[in-house]
């Protein structure tokens, strides 16, 4: 089998050997995990916000005007009411939530500013993007979320 590298320059390159290298970081791929109350910039574009502290957390978005293309994702590490902050920014979208037992229910996010976990579970996931006008979410909950 032959060996496949990738350089910025040449994009994919076959050659004698096996194996993948890559000898630049791959785009996309983000190793940073952040897990206590942060302002996010866009250069955590990618990031996993995954807070696991025993109080609640609190993760502030960039200014969306500036932030197309930005995107997290948001994982409960810890039960707390942890919170995801948009600022002066507008959170368009959905969370569906079990209502803390087995009922499913939708829950629209329309012009809000901030989403705080109400009754979390660790697990609760929410997926945020940002296009410079609004941020958009879709998440999955324990409990239905506080919009503000």
């Amino acid at each position: 089998m032959p060996k496949v590298t990738y350089t910025p320059g040449k994009g994919l390159v076959q050659s004698s050997g096996s194996g993948f290298d890559v000898s630049s970081e791959i785009r996309g791929a983000k190793k940073q995990v952040v897990a206590t109350t942060s302002t996010l910039t866009l250069a955590d574009s990618g990031a996993v916000l995954a807070p696991v502290a025993g109080s609640a957390q609190t993760f502030t978005l960039p200014d969306v005007a500036t932030a197309a293309g930005f995107h997290v994702t948001f994982h409960a590490g810890s039960a707390q009411a942890h919170v995801i902050n948009g600022g002066g920014s507008k959170i368009q979208g959905a969370i569906f939530d079990n209502t803390n037992g087995t009922t499913l229910a939708r829950n629209a996010v329309s012009n809000r500013s901030s989403i705080t976990l109400a009754n979390p579970a660790v697990g609760d996931y929410i997926s945020i993007v940002g296009d410079g006008t609004n941020y958009y979410v879709f998440g999955w909950t324990n409990d239905t979320p506080t919009l503000a």
